[in-house]
Order: structure tokens, then C-alpha cells, then sequence
């Protein structure tokens, strides 16, 4: 039980990330060209999940009605503002899909203890100028009265520009 619970607290954790993203740009033909400024913008899940396993319990947290700001980059390509905690993720897009341009980690501490979590690879693919899907997974652990539990989640969702 108390797996389970520590999983649902790194879960929060994890939520608070807010992953989600991206977007599209109709190039005027049957082809969409996808490039940077398809992805600026605000976008919104409609539909999407981060799934969290520890010690084989899995916890699935919807991300459903969460929203991000995209913004261009220094550095690289774009950039997502992160909370507290963590740095923004920084992405470049490559064959037009907008992809981490390096591991990322955020650490959060609170009462219930420390919680750590990388976000090892991450790629917002747009399809047009308003839909993208978005997929992810990295690691997470949590050290709670001196004990480490280490975890691993995926990201994945669809999403629509506002």
C-alpha cells in the first residue's frame, strides 16, 4: 500500500509538469509544412495520459484540459516554460517534429518528502495547423523517510491549438 501511495505522489509531481503541447501550419497544398512557427502558440490536451509505474503498481493520472504556452527559443528551436523546480524544455524541430533537445530533471520538495523526475526524451509531432499528438517517457524517484523508489512514466496525448 504504502508503493502505492508514493506512487500517487510522484504522479501529482509528474502532473505538475503539465506535459503537453504543439501544433501545426497548413503550407496551402495537400502537404502541411511544419516548421518552428507551427508550433508557437498555447495548445491544449484533448485527449491524453501520463502512466506511472513503480515496483510493477501502475497509476494513469488523464491530462485531459491542460494547457501550455510554446514560445521560440535561444539556444534552440522552442521553449517551454516549466513550474518551479524544473528548467524549460527546450526542443528543436527535426523532419518537423519537435523533439527534447536534451534531458531535463525537476526536483520538488514537500512534506511527504523529495521527488525527482527526468524527462529523458520528448516529441511533439503536428499534423496541421491545429492538431499535434505528443509522446515522452523518462524516470522518476521518490525518497521518502530515507527510503528511494524509483519509477518510471510515459507521456502521451493529443492536443489542438487555442
Amino acid at each position: 500500500m504504502r508503493t502505492l501511495n508514493t506512487a500517487r505522489s510522484i504522479f501529482f509531481c509528474l502532473a505538475s509538469v503539465g506535459l503537453s503541447a504543439c501544433g501545426g501550419d497548413d503550407g496551402g497544398d495537400d502537404t502541411p509544412v511544419i516548421g518552428v512557427d507551427t508550433y508557437l502558440g498555447t495548445w491544449r490536451t484533448t485527449s491524453g495520459s501520463i502512466d506511472l509505474t513503480c515496483d510493477g503498481q501502475q497509476v494513469s493520472l488523464p491530462t485531459t484540459g491542460e494547457s501550455m504556452l510554446v514560445e521560440r527559443g535561444a539556444g534552440s528551436d522552442l521553449r517551454i516554460p516549466e513550474d518551479e523546480g524544473c528548467p524549460d524544455r527546450l526542443l528543436d524541430v527535426i523532419d518537423g517534429e519537435a523533439r527534447l533537445a536534451a534531458p531535463i530533471t525537476c526536483t520538488e520538495t514537500d512534506e511527504d518528502g523529495t521527488f525527482e523526475l527526468t524527462l529523458q526524451s520528448y516529441t511533439l509531432a503536428a499534423s496541421n495547423a491545429q492538431r499535434a499528438t505528443e509522446s515522452g517517457q523518462g524516470t522518476a524517484t521518490a525518497t521518502i523517510d530515507g527510503t528511494d523508489i524509483a519509477c518510471t512514466f510515459s507521456v502521451s496525448g493529443e492536443l489542438e491549438k487555442l
